[in-house]
Protein backbone atom coordinates (compact mmCIF):
# COMPACT_ATOMS: atom_id res chain seq x y z
CA UNK A 1 0.00 0.00 0.00
CA UNK A 2 1.36 3.31 -0.89
CA UNK A 3 1.24 5.84 1.35
CA UNK A 4 -1.05 9.08 0.50
CA UNK A 5 1.13 11.75 -0.03
CA UNK A 6 -1.37 13.85 -2.12
CA UNK A 7 -2.10 16.47 0.65
CA UNK A 8 1.55 17.04 0.77
CA UNK A 9 2.11 17.67 -3.00
CA UNK A 10 -0.80 20.22 -2.81
CA UNK A 11 -0.13 22.19 -0.12
CA UNK A 12 0.67 25.82 -1.20
CA UNK A 13 1.54 29.12 -0.23
CA UNK A 14 -1.79 30.98 0.50
CA UNK A 15 -1.91 33.95 -1.50
CA UNK A 16 -4.58 36.82 0.44
CA UNK A 17 -5.87 39.55 -1.45
CA UNK A 18 -8.38 42.69 -1.57
CA UNK A 19 -11.31 43.24 -3.35
CA UNK A 20 -12.52 46.78 -4.33
CA UNK A 21 -15.09 47.28 -1.82
CA UNK A 22 -12.50 46.39 0.92
CA UNK A 23 -9.89 48.97 -0.51
CA UNK A 24 -12.72 51.88 -0.51
CA UNK A 25 -13.66 50.62 2.69
CA UNK A 26 -10.05 51.00 4.74
CA UNK A 27 -9.29 53.92 3.22
CA UNK A 28 -12.39 55.62 3.66
CA UNK A 29 -12.36 54.62 6.86
CA UNK A 30 -8.98 55.61 7.60
CA UNK A 31 -9.50 59.44 6.14
CA UNK A 32 -12.60 59.46 8.24
CA UNK A 33 -10.42 58.61 11.24
CA UNK A 34 -7.89 61.13 10.50
CA UNK A 35 -9.79 64.00 9.25
CA UNK A 36 -12.18 63.68 12.17
CA UNK A 37 -9.05 63.65 14.95
CA UNK A 38 -7.24 65.93 12.97
CA UNK A 39 -10.88 68.66 13.05
CA UNK A 40 -11.25 68.02 16.85
CA UNK A 41 -7.52 68.06 17.77
CA UNK A 42 -7.79 72.09 16.40
CA UNK A 43 -10.77 73.03 17.64
CA UNK A 44 -10.82 71.97 21.27
CA UNK A 45 -9.30 74.08 23.98
CA UNK A 46 -7.40 70.70 24.93
CA UNK A 47 -5.11 68.87 22.46
CA UNK A 48 -5.83 65.44 21.67
CA UNK A 49 -1.95 65.01 20.46
CA UNK A 50 0.40 67.99 20.50
CA UNK A 51 1.76 68.71 16.56
CA UNK A 52 5.17 66.66 17.02
CA UNK A 53 2.80 63.45 17.87
CA UNK A 54 1.10 63.77 14.09
CA UNK A 55 2.67 61.31 11.97
CA UNK A 56 2.89 58.65 14.93
CA UNK A 57 -1.33 58.89 15.22
CA UNK A 58 -1.35 58.30 11.76
CA UNK A 59 0.36 55.25 11.80
CA UNK A 60 -0.89 54.19 14.64
CA UNK A 61 -4.36 54.86 13.09
CA UNK A 62 -3.33 53.37 9.52
CA UNK A 63 -1.85 49.82 11.76
CA UNK A 64 -5.17 49.36 14.01
CA UNK A 65 -7.52 49.57 10.97
CA UNK A 66 -4.85 46.70 9.41
CA UNK A 67 -4.10 44.54 12.18
CA UNK A 68 -8.15 44.57 13.47
CA UNK A 69 -9.39 44.19 9.92
CA UNK A 70 -8.23 40.28 9.10
CA UNK A 71 -8.04 40.36 5.45
CA UNK A 72 -6.05 43.68 5.77
CA UNK A 73 -3.85 41.65 8.06
CA UNK A 74 -3.21 38.94 5.98
CA UNK A 75 -2.40 41.28 2.93
CA UNK A 76 0.18 43.33 4.60
CA UNK A 77 1.90 40.26 5.84
CA UNK A 78 1.86 39.03 2.44
CA UNK A 79 3.04 42.42 1.60
CA UNK A 80 5.86 42.28 4.06
CA UNK A 81 7.30 39.18 3.40
CA UNK A 82 7.91 40.29 -1.10
CA UNK A 83 10.54 43.06 1.01
CA UNK A 84 13.96 41.56 -0.33
CA UNK A 85 17.29 43.12 0.66
CA UNK A 86 19.40 41.12 -1.62
CA UNK A 87 18.62 43.01 -4.69
CA UNK A 88 21.38 45.46 -6.25
CA UNK A 89 19.39 46.42 -9.02
CA UNK A 90 16.56 47.82 -6.60
CA UNK A 91 19.27 50.02 -4.57
CA UNK A 92 20.68 51.21 -8.40
CA UNK A 93 16.58 52.07 -8.93
CA UNK A 94 16.41 53.64 -5.46
CA UNK A 95 19.04 56.05 -5.93
CA UNK A 96 18.01 56.86 -9.44
CA UNK A 97 14.78 57.78 -8.62
CA UNK A 98 16.85 60.14 -5.74
CA UNK A 99 18.26 61.72 -8.47
CA UNK A 100 15.59 62.19 -10.86
CA UNK A 101 13.20 63.64 -8.30
CA UNK A 102 15.95 66.76 -7.07
CA UNK A 103 15.99 67.06 -10.75
CA UNK A 104 12.40 67.44 -10.92
CA UNK A 105 12.27 69.79 -7.82
CA UNK A 106 15.28 72.91 -9.36
CA UNK A 107 12.88 72.40 -12.45
CA UNK A 108 9.64 72.68 -11.14
CA UNK A 109 10.90 75.91 -8.77
CA UNK A 110 12.79 77.36 -11.76
CA UNK A 111 8.98 77.21 -14.01
CA UNK A 112 7.43 78.64 -10.67
CA UNK A 113 9.75 81.38 -10.58
CA UNK A 114 9.38 82.45 -13.98
CA UNK A 115 5.88 82.31 -13.41
CA UNK A 116 5.95 85.11 -10.26
CA UNK A 117 4.70 81.87 -8.13
CA UNK A 118 5.84 82.33 -4.40
CA UNK A 119 7.61 78.97 -3.53
CA UNK A 120 5.40 76.99 -1.57
CA UNK A 121 6.59 77.65 1.83
CA UNK A 122 8.41 74.25 4.21
CA UNK A 123 6.36 73.39 7.01
CA UNK A 124 8.08 75.13 9.23
CA UNK A 125 9.50 73.65 12.98
CA UNK A 126 9.35 76.72 15.73
CA UNK A 127 11.67 76.08 18.83
CA UNK A 128 11.19 72.37 19.37
CA UNK A 129 12.73 70.43 22.13
CA UNK A 130 14.86 67.92 21.37
CA UNK A 131 12.85 65.36 22.20
CA UNK A 132 9.77 67.12 20.20
CA UNK A 133 11.92 67.02 16.92
CA UNK A 134 13.13 63.43 17.65
CA UNK A 135 9.61 62.69 17.86
CA UNK A 136 8.25 64.05 14.93
CA UNK A 137 11.56 63.11 12.99
CA UNK A 138 10.49 59.58 13.58
CA UNK A 139 7.07 59.96 12.70
CA UNK A 140 7.69 62.05 9.25
CA UNK A 141 11.05 60.28 7.88
CA UNK A 142 10.41 56.59 8.90
CA UNK A 143 6.65 55.67 9.85
CA UNK A 144 4.94 58.37 7.51
CA UNK A 145 7.05 56.25 4.12
CA UNK A 146 5.98 52.96 5.91
CA UNK A 147 2.12 53.41 6.34
CA UNK A 148 1.67 55.66 3.01
CA UNK A 149 4.17 53.20 0.96
CA UNK A 150 1.48 50.16 2.09
CA UNK A 151 -1.88 51.97 2.02
CA UNK A 152 -1.24 54.17 -1.46
CA UNK A 153 0.99 51.76 -3.16
CA UNK A 154 1.12 48.19 -1.38
CA UNK A 155 -2.78 48.40 -1.20
CA UNK A 156 -4.74 51.03 -3.65
CA UNK A 157 -2.17 50.74 -6.81
CA UNK A 158 -1.58 47.55 -6.19
CA UNK A 159 -5.27 45.67 -5.97
CA UNK A 160 -6.39 48.40 -8.59
CA UNK A 161 -4.69 46.90 -11.32
CA UNK A 162 -7.33 44.03 -11.26
CA UNK A 163 -10.18 45.84 -12.04
CA UNK A 164 -8.43 48.94 -14.56
CA UNK A 165 -6.21 49.55 -16.84
CA UNK A 166 -2.37 49.94 -15.32
CA UNK A 167 -1.95 53.81 -16.53
CA UNK A 168 -5.40 54.22 -14.68
CA UNK A 169 -3.74 52.42 -11.25
CA UNK A 170 -0.85 54.91 -11.80
CA UNK A 171 -3.06 58.06 -11.99
CA UNK A 172 -5.55 57.01 -9.49
CA UNK A 173 -3.51 56.75 -6.57
CA UNK A 174 -1.07 59.04 -7.31
CA UNK A 175 -4.03 61.70 -7.29
CA UNK A 176 -5.75 60.25 -3.77
CA UNK A 177 -2.00 60.06 -2.68
CA UNK A 178 -1.59 63.68 -3.31
CA UNK A 179 -5.07 64.64 -2.10
CA UNK A 180 -3.49 63.85 1.48
CA UNK A 181 -0.95 66.52 1.33
CA UNK A 182 -1.64 70.57 1.59
CA UNK A 183 -3.04 72.01 -2.15
CA UNK A 184 -1.04 74.23 -3.40
CA UNK A 185 0.68 74.79 -7.93
CA UNK A 186 4.22 73.79 -6.47
CA UNK A 187 3.58 71.01 -4.27
CA UNK A 188 0.64 69.52 -5.58
CA UNK A 189 2.89 68.99 -9.05
CA UNK A 190 5.82 67.59 -7.10
CA UNK A 191 3.71 65.19 -4.64
CA UNK A 192 2.00 63.96 -7.73
CA UNK A 193 4.56 62.69 -9.90
CA UNK A 194 6.17 61.89 -6.29
CA UNK A 195 3.34 59.66 -6.54
CA UNK A 196 3.75 58.19 -10.04
CA UNK A 197 7.57 57.77 -9.31
CA UNK A 198 6.91 55.54 -6.33
CA UNK A 199 3.96 53.33 -7.83
CA UNK A 200 6.38 52.83 -10.50
CA UNK A 201 9.37 51.83 -8.96
CA UNK A 202 6.98 49.28 -6.95
CA UNK A 203 5.56 47.78 -10.54
CA UNK A 204 8.85 47.62 -11.91
CA UNK A 205 10.59 45.72 -8.59
CA UNK A 206 7.77 44.21 -6.54
CA UNK A 207 9.76 45.17 -3.74
CA UNK A 208 8.10 47.33 -1.09
CA UNK A 209 11.48 48.11 0.13
CA UNK A 210 12.08 50.21 -3.02
CA UNK A 211 8.84 52.92 -2.64
CA UNK A 212 9.48 52.78 1.16
CA UNK A 213 13.14 53.86 0.57
CA UNK A 214 12.40 56.83 -1.82
CA UNK A 215 9.39 58.03 0.70
CA UNK A 216 12.09 57.98 3.27
CA UNK A 217 14.81 60.23 1.59
CA UNK A 218 12.35 62.68 0.26
CA UNK A 219 10.61 63.04 4.08
CA UNK A 220 14.08 63.58 5.02
CA UNK A 221 15.21 66.31 2.83
CA UNK A 222 12.24 68.13 3.69
CA UNK A 223 12.88 67.66 7.57
CA UNK A 224 16.07 69.34 6.76
CA UNK A 225 14.64 72.19 4.76
CA UNK A 226 12.03 72.48 7.05
CA UNK A 227 15.02 72.76 10.04
CA UNK A 228 16.76 75.71 7.75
Amino acid sequence: MEPNISNTNQMKTTSHSLNLKQIIGIIVGFFILVISLSFFNEKQDFYFYPWYYEYLVYFLIFFLIILTYKPARLYLFQLLSSIKFNKPKDYVFIILSWIFLMSYLAVLNIITQQLNMPPDPPKMIYNPSEIQLFIYGIGLVLLAPIWEEFLFRGILFSRLKNYIPIWACFIISSLVFTCIHPISFGNSLYIFVFGLLVAYSYYKTNNMLVPISIHLLNNLFSLSIAMQ
